[in-house]
């Protein structure tokens, strides 16, 4: 039988002790995020306004973009400056803390500027005052005692109003206010990332960047968390690996073990070219450096000349080194 002495005892509860801490120190919960803010509903063309997130946690870093707009980041506040044209836009912040990333959307629509006033006629007779002040008393002169003049008509001082304008004078036309029309909202919607890729690249070759940006967003929205797990499995095993087209079982295999990893980083991609495409160089070569550095090990698949598999962080590669208008 073992004995321990007093010495053992206490050595091995230190021991237990180190293992303790080292666990908790190892794990950190994610940030915790609140709802993006803005101090106004809509926005107009052209306006720019704040747009703030509150989070806590430890190591944070904060990435803003915007799918029409253009977005000048301070940390936990930027500077969001609408499109030329009205619709519906979407200001994404991504907070990554040390244990995790966390993403927040707001989608709110930019709206055109309310019509000025209608300018009046320049014929437009302008309305005569009314003379509502008394009188001055005018002094009459006796008349000389050897001659009796002549009385003199006085116009009498005006005490009525104007008369009114005739009938016939031109009216003032009145012009009702314009309507306000409510864009329509541009969304992306499926059950799987299946169904919102299969949207994302018509919209992409179609130049319907506000639809396609949409899926975009959307896709990292619901399964950047999954796509994140599966980016660390493959890295782990194999992250260059890629089924053989022609082995279809192996080839539905690598879309279900993968899907998430795949789709989400083409998202990002796409995106990516989007913003090269509008000009916005600076997001355009955040989500670049994203991709690169969160998912080197996703693959897409190009439908083209039989079908053929590219790595998403080569081509995001790629995409760095195109000029940005």
């Amino acid at each position: 039988m073992l004995r321990y002495t007093r010495v053992d005892r206490l050595l091995l509860g230190l021991l237990i002790l180190s293992v303790l801490v080292s666990a908790c120190a190892s794990t950190s919960s994610p940030p915790q995020v609140s709802r993006i803010e803005s101090q106004f509903s809509e926005v107009q063309v052209g306006e720019s306004v704040n747009f703030s997130v509150e989070a806590s946690g430890t190591e944070l870093g904060f990435e803003w973009s915007a799918a029409r707009g253009t977005i000048e980041s301070q940390d936990a506040i930027a500077r969001y400056t609408a499109p030329d044209t009205p619709g519906e836009d979407t200001v994404q912040v991504r907070v990554t803390g040390k244990g995790g990333t966390v993403v927040k959307t707001l989608t709110f629509n930019v709206i055109a500027p309310p019509p000025p006033p209608s300018p009046l006629p320049s014929d437009t007779p302008a309305s005569t005052p009314t003379d509502t002040s008394t009188p001055t008393p005018i002094d009459t002169p006796s008349p000389a005692p050897t001659r009796t003049p002549s009385p003199t008509p006085t116009r009498p001082l005006p005490t009525e109003p104007p008369s009114p304008t005739p009938t016939n004078a031109p009216v003032t036309p009145t012009r009702a206010p314009s309507p306000t029309r409510t864009p329509t909202p541009v969304t992306c919607q499926g059950d799987t990332t299946a169904d919102l890729t299969a949207q994302l690249f018509p919209a992409y070759e179609a130049k319907n960047y506000p639809k396609a940006l949409a899926c975009s967003f959307e896709l990292e929205r619901r399964w950047s968390v999954e796509a994140t797990q599966q980016q660390g499995e493959k890295q782990a095993s194999d992250c260059r690996y890629t089924p053989d087209p022609n082995d279809r079982a192996a080839f539905d295999s690598f879309w279900q073990k993968y899907w998430a990893l795949n789709d989400v980083a083409t998202g990002l991609f796409m995106r990516a070219e989007i913003f090269r495409i509008q000009g916005k160089c600076q997001e355009a070569k955040a989500i670049y450096t994203r991709v690169m550095n969160e998912y080197p090990c996703a693959f897409a698949w190009d439908r083209s000349n039989g079908g053929f598999f590219w790595n998403v962080a080569d081509g995001a590669r790629n995409g760095l080194s195109k000029p940005c208008p």
